[in-house]
């Protein structure tokens, strides 16, 4: 039986990305005035969060797709990109302080790098070790 615990993984973190979308991302006026997420660039990460729970769902019933690990890790890079640059914009305005759901954002951002690099990187070793298994447990079912 093969363990998908790296596209369960993946799919919590793009959630944890896409709930940081509807959160306040920044204050201003001594808190008087809250930026949501959907204020700013909140609908393009929420979009890119969603691509990436769908990307998560496809990888979920088997994990040879190498191909949807590297497009996953593309888009992860870019959500993780602009919520970056977020900060740095909200950071940068005057009054403004930064609130918790772009860190959310980027907190989710970097999970799923992580988690899509990690499908990428280390495919070839799982499979193999995988295969290697079978193949041990197999010539010592029929040594018995």
């Amino acid at each position: 039986m093969k363990k998908v615990t790296n596209p369960i993984l993946l799919i919590i973190s793009a959630v944890i990305l896409s709930i940081g979308c509807f959160l306040p991302w920044a204050t201003q006026l001594f808190g008087l005035v809250k930026t949501n997420g959907m204020d700013a660039d909140g609908p393009f990460i929420l979009a890119l969060g969603i691509i990436l729970i769908v990307i998560g769902l496809y990888l979920a019933p088997e994990k040879n797709k190498r191909w949807a690990y590297i497009v996953a890790l593309v888009i992860s890079c870019i959500s993780l990109l602009v919520s970056i640059i977020d900060i740095i914009d909200i950071g940068s305005t005057d009054g403004a302080t930064i609130e918790y759901g772009i860190v959310i954002c980027v907190i989710g951002s970097v999970l799923v790098c992580v988690f899509s690099g990690r499908g990428v990187f280390t495919k070839a070793t799982e499979t193999e070790t995988e295969t290697e298994t079978e193949t041990e447990t197999e010539t010592e079912n029929f040594e018995e």
